[in-house]
């Protein structure tokens, strides 16, 4: 189905950008919220096309492919479809795509691949022989112990029982 490049009277185009009218998108958190009944995701004129909404009241998104700000868009509904340009489209935007149902049960998620790091891989597994594991794990131990101390004494009014000694 060919849609008209105009919207209908109860319709509502919004570009995402700087000055989105779009109240369930927040540039600064980079999250779009997405939702509705038969939800649609597709792939078109090398953007993102999403459509949501409530019967007649439905809600027309374009996404750039070149968009800076967007970190994940998050559908929640129980229908609809995204196809897998659209899946390809958002992967090379390096935003995540989280699929909710009403309840907020996680139906499906996907993110970009960090890169794998030959260096810190390397270090990572030397670390357990050079005691380099051994101290970061006592310094997080040590601030775990601080940060339940500073609890104790701030929250519970008991400072004798936050100057225990620990070694």
């Amino acid at each position: 189905m060919v849609r008209q490049p105009w919207p209908l009277p109860h319709e509502t185009r919004c570009p995402l950008g700087a000055a989105s009218p779009n109240p369930l998108y927040s540039r600064k958190s980079g999250v779009l919220v997405v939702s509705g009944f038969g939800v649609k995701i597709s792939r078109q004129m090398g953007g993102i096309q999403i459509e949501d909404g409530v019967a007649d009241d439905r809600r027309f998104i374009r996404v750039p492919r070149v968009t800076r700000h967007l970190r994940r868009i998050i559908v929640i509904s129980s229908d609809g479809y995204c196809t897998f340009e659209a899946l390809r489209t958002i992967a090379d935007i390096g935003a995540t795509l989280i699929f909710l149902d009403k309840r907020g049960k996680i139906l499906f998620a996907s993110g970009p691949t960090a890169p794998s790091d030959v260096r810190l891989r390397r270090s990572q597994s030397l670390s357990l022989t050079n005691g380099t594991a051994l101290r970061i794990s006592k310094e997080l131990i040590r601030q775990k112990l601080e940060g339940q101390a500073a609890l104790v004494r701030d929250m519970l009014n008991r400072p004798e029982s936050a100057e225990a000694k620990w070694e």
